[in-house]
């Protein structure tokens, strides 16, 4: 396993400080920032970028969990159900080793899909919505349907197919 390099150390370790001290009667988190910024300019100016890295790599870790749909998208891909329109999984094709990748649900693959559900069901105590829908459709439109290099988009439209045939 690939070992990165931690982004922002220093940025880090004195927010771990400035949190551990103005939390002991409560502080909000614009209070924390407002104390760091004010204390660790010079800080700020080496680590910016990787500053950005982060808060753009936040931004968009909560639009994925959002569900934020671009304009004009279709809104309503798999009817019934409540899925994510993306899914972080693990991409094994590149050659330092796996990385997380953000994929379109319905370009996934059935075994991209089954290795989700695997690594997310053993995770204590409880299963997300998020999950538990991703289960419910699987169990449904693509256990029974298509194979491992089947996007979900074709074992939903077989399991629709053979809906309308019974």
């Amino acid at each position: 396993m690939v070992h990165r390099k931690a982004k922002a150390p220093k940025s880090r370790a004195r927010l771990i400080e400035i949190k551990a001290k103005l939390a002991r009667k409560g502080a909000p988190d614009e209070d924390i920032i407002a104390a760091f910024l004010e204390k660790y300019p010079e800080i700020i100016r080496v680590e910016k970028d990787d500053l950005i890295k982060i808060a753009l790599k936040s931004i968009l870790n909560v639009i994925c969990n959002l569900n934020v749909k671009p304009e004009g998208a279709q809104l309503d891909l798999f009817h019934g159900y409540s899925l994510p329109l993306t899914l972080t999984v693990l991409d094994y094709s590149g050659k330092n080793g796996p990385r997380k990748v953000k994929k379109n649900f319905d370009a996934m693959t059935k075994a991209e899909v089954m290795e989700y559900i695997a690594d997310h069901t053993n995770r204590p105590p409880k299963q997300s919505r998020r999950t538990l829908e991703v289960i419910r459709f699987f169990d449904k439109n693509a256990r029974n349907f298509g194979d491992e290099n089947s996007t979900m988009m074709q074992c939903w439209k077989a399991a629709q197919a053979h809906t309308a045939v019974l």
